[in-house]
């Protein structure tokens, strides 16, 4: 069984190192460290040295493109997207453009490319795509009623691949559209990434109803570069009972093993409210019961660093999982 923990908000080296041993004495076998379009550009060096001392206590380093063009979940802010606005992000039915880089733009995927190149030198041993996404309802900053995208890039494609023009509703050929397009922008960048040695884990948002996990996400499992398939059945974030993550564990991992193909399932530790703490504890044995061999904590000691996700009482968040990990470790 692998344990992961995902780790942000801390660019200074001697704490990362401190923080590294503790996450290692407490039974986790890897560490996701997030890779910004921040850490891009500023600390291409300090992410290599951070990722160089991770791996000197023996943990397996996975990194993520944490809210790069907005395509890909997390909080920061694009520079891409201020830089590109009116060329290479994404335009809505009502003509409007909002900040997210397109993944049919030419000049978004050659610079998802360099983000590649950037973080294989920096000597990460696995990339994690983190819900890449059109402009979907429930994302940070969609617009409600609205959908996306219709620029010159998608209504070029989709004329190509239907022939006809992009309609303004949001068709079932329109949502054929962007699936496609979305495993080719993935099918391109883990490609690279292999190329490059590393592996590559895609990550499914749990925003869909567990009956719908076959039909919705199966295409994806032909991705022939794409090591591992993850999700996170957030029970507490979206307000249901903590057996949601028995009861979607088990439909997705059912799907995993259908393509013979290896599951990771994340648990939240993040924004978990008093008085609750106890069902993370929960939360990870129905994640283990589901057969997956690889489970990862968002994030590291309950969120702390990041106010706006952060546990009412996060380091007991962070106690209940160690106390679980470190009981799975004794008895598996």
């Amino acid at each position: 069984m692998e344990f992961g923990v995902s780790y942000f908000g801390n660019r200074i080296l001697k704490h990362v190192k401190t923080d590294m041993a503790d996450i290692k004495q407490k039974g986790f076998s890897s560490v996701l460290h997030t890779f910004s379009e921040f850490d891009l550009k500023f600390n291409p060096l300090l992410m290599k040295e951070i990722i160089s001392a991770t791996k000197g206590e023996g943990l397996n380093v996975v990194c993520n493109p944490w809210g790069v063009g907005n395509v890909f979940g997390g909080e920061p802010f694009s520079e891409f997207v201020a830089a590109n606005f009116n060329d290479a992000t994404q335009v809505l039915d009502d003509g409007s453009r909002i900040p997210m880089a397109c993944p049919n733009s030419p000049k978004f995927i050659s610079f998802m490319e360099n983000w590649i190149n950037v973080v294989a030198e920096a000597g990460a041993d696995t990339l994690f795509w983190d819900e890449p996404h059109f402009h979907t309802h429930g994302f940070l900053g969609s617009i409600p009623e609205r959908w996306g995208c219709r620029c010159e890039y998608c209504q070029a494609d989709f004329e190509n691949m239907f022939e006809k023009p992009m309609p303004l509703l949001e068709t079932e050929e329109v949502k054929k559209f962007k699936k496609i397009s979305l495993i080719k922008f993935i099918d391109r960048l883990s490609e690279r990434a292999a190329s490059l040695k590393m592996k590559n884990i895609l990550y499914f948002t749990a925003n869909i109803p567990e009956e719908k996990i076959k039909t919705e996400w199966s295409d994806f499992f032909y991705l022939k570069h794409i090591n591992t398939f993850a999700t996170g059945p957030y029970w507490h974030w979206d307000n249901k009972p903590v057996a949601f993550v028995r009861d979607f564990s088990n439909k997705f991992v059912e799907l995993t093993n259908l393509f013979n193909a290896n599951s990771q399932i994340w648990i939240q530790g993040f924004k978990i409210n008093s008085g609750r703490e106890k069902e993370v504890f929960t939360a990870l044995n129905h994640a283990v019961n589901s057969g997956t061999g690889s489970i990862f904590i968002w994030g590291y000691e309950g969120a702390a660093q990041e106010g706006w996700v952060a546990c009412s009482n996060p380091l007991l968040v962070w106690k209940n999982i160690c106390d679980f990990i470190n009981y799975k470790n004794l008895t598996i």
